[in-house]
């Protein structure tokens, strides 16, 4: 997270790459999320403006809020939720398999369904997600 009022998002950037790349080599392999936060700061002017803007160095989406406000709170929940919906899937038998994978890998669905010997998977929709997340039990 960056704060949206920086003078030069790039080099606040930088600095927290090289942060977390000391904290830990693995952490700092792994996909990332970058938000620009303090939204309630600027106007709407400002943050259209800002929500165009590029950093060296990262080619994700670029996501802002204020946690005063709320504004674009929703838009990161959603971002995250989508997080857990890629690696949560259910079989033709109703069954969620969730899928645990490292770093900045991608799910091999083809692999998965040999995996756990099912026909066809599909990704859990949020309501599934809900009910796993509350409900699920882990199979004998």
């Amino acid at each position: 997270m960056i704060d949206i009022t920086s003078e030069d998002y790039s080099a606040d950037y930088k600095t927290l790459l090289n942060e977390l790349d000391e904290y830990s080599k693995v952490l700092s392999e792994k996909k990332k999320l970058l938000a620009f936060t303090k939204a309630d700061l600027l106007s709407p002017d400002e943050l259209k403006k800002i929500s165009r803007t590029r950093i060296r160095g990262y080619k994700g989406p670029i996501l802002i809020f204020s946690a005063v406000t709320k504004y674009g709170i929703q838009e990161l929940l959603d971002v995250l939720w989508q997080q857990i919906k890629d690696v949560l899937f259910v079989d033709e038998k109703g069954r969620f398999i969730l899928a645990i994978i490292r770093g900045d890998y991608d799910v091999n669905e083809t692999k998965l369904m040999h995996l756990v010997k099912s026909y066809s998977l599909r990704h859990a929709t949020d309501e599934e997600i809900f009910l796993c997340l509350f409900y699920c039990q882990p199979l004998p």
